[in-house]
């Protein structure tokens, strides 16, 4: 199957198309399930081929697959192309030690490079050149949307992050660089090195902060992300990043877009008089960098949005923990109001005191629904196949809206049960 220029997986392999515009190179995204071995175009000069890595529910069987479509790939390509690399995408979210290793490994996605003798410069080396890499990495990852995320070194040995994607796609790197430039002096969040659009391709380069992924996250140690978040910037605006996710996530799933879209206009209405924050929205333990067991950074902020509804972050901080402790769903974790506990309110009143504003029955209500909301846009902008798969969507969507529902809509003052 050759991939639309739509798809998460051909934004990311662009970098591995010809940077030369002349030049002939073919993307081919594996369809998981396809039990049809993978095959060379017959005029392909220069091939990317292969898939993101998945949730799928039959994850040995899709690696399976995937490994045979590499050797049979290798087998096809003697005489005609040359295998230039392969490479492994680890799923992402894994956990760490051994389980967690071999999860990602399952789960992988992998990128195969096919050349032929007389190719030339890639636009990912284009883009390396323009952003002033000293080498060219080994090993690549794959960020939100189709992103393509290296470790790379400036000038005289800098580190960095750079991401690339082809321009204008979901995933473009500048709405992040935006953000950073709007952060910039802010502390924990990384300085934008450069950006810029080169062969088609956009990219950005920011500071590759040190420290380490916490195992886990401590109450102290959401004290410390909350006072930091606490300094992002503000405006009196309403706080519309919820509502512009709803209605994004509403365009993905029609039969559930007039519920999603009455929420969004019930939302709308609460948001009135609640000043907006700088959000982070994809704000988890995986984002959070430590060092010696205090916050040295939050990182990747490719979910952002300027006009976040205050403490939207935190709970998406605390809930996405409960989650990962409990193995519950999206739509389970929000209707267990994670925001409701004790330890959340101790842990965030130095946010809430700093921003000088209460934290009201009324408002933590919408800032879960905001996290929920967010979370649901962002997942979809990474993994647009979640939109057709029936289980996920029942577990997310159809579970919690009817009750998040009858929280938006009930009368200021205090929210009825059902949530």
């Amino acid at each position: 199957m050759e991939a639309g220029e739509t798809t998460p997986f051909a934004a990311l392999a662009h970098a591995f198309l010809p940077a030369d515009p002349e030049a002939a190179g073919v993307v081919v995204e594996a369809v998981p399930g396809d039990r049809r071995r993978a095959t060379l175009p017959a005029d392909a000069e220069v091939l990317v081929w292969g898939r993101l890595a998945d949730g799928a529910h039959h994850p040995l069987r899709h690696a399976t697959a995937r490994e045979l479509d590499v050797l049979a790939l290798r087998a096809a390509a003697r005489g005609r192309l040359r295998v230039r690399a392969v490479h492994r995408l680890p799923a992402p979210g894994a956990s760490r030690g051994l389980r967690g290793w071999a999860r990602g490994a399952v789960r992988a996605g992998v990128v195969v490079e096919l050349v032929s003798p007389g190719a030339g410069q890639r636009v990912l080396d284009a883009v390396l050149q323009a952003a002033g890499a000293s080498s060219t990495p080994a090993r690549i990852r794959a960020g939100a949307a189709g992103t393509l995320l290296l470790r790379v070194w400036l000038g005289s040995g800098t580190p960095a992050v750079l991401r690339v994607t082809r321009a204008a796609a979901p995933g473009d790197p500048a709405g992040a660089a935006e953000t950073l430039e709007r952060l910039a002096g802010v502390a924990h969040a990384p300085r934008l090195l450069g950006r810029g659009v080169v062969a088609g391709a956009s990219w950005s380069a920011e500071e590759a902060l040190q420290g380490r992924r916490p195992a886990r996250m401590t109450w102290d140690l959401v004290r410390e992300v909350a006072l930091a978040c606490s300094r992002l910037p503000r405006c009196a605006a309403p706080p519309m990043a919820p509502v512009d996710d709803l209605l994004a996530t509403a365009a993905r799933l029609p039969r559930h877009a007039g519920g999603l879209r009455r929420l969004a206009d019930a939302l709308r209405r609460r948001l009135d008089g609640i000043p907006a924050i700088q959000r982070h929205g994809d704000l988890w333990s995986g984002n959070v960098l430590i060092e010696r067991g205090s916050l040295r950074g939050i990182v990747d902020w490719d979910a952002a949005h300027a006009d976040g509804v205050p403490g939207a972050d935190l709970i998406q901080l605390v809930g996405t923990e409960a989650r990962r402790r409990a193995h519950l769903s999206l739509g389970r974790a929000v209707l267990e109001r994670p925001w409701r506990s004790g330890d959340f309110a101790d842990a965030t009143r130095g946010y809430w005191k700093a921003l000088g504003i209460a934290p009201e029955e009324r408002l933590l209500d919408v800032a879960g629904i905001a996290w929920w909301a967010g979370e649901l846009h962002h997942t979809l902008r990474r993994f647009p196949q979640r939109a057709a798969e029936e289980r996920w969507v029942a577990e997310n969507v159809a579970a919690a809206l009817p009750a998040l529902m009858r929280v938006a809509e009930a009368p200021s003052g205090r929210s009825r049960g059902g949530a």
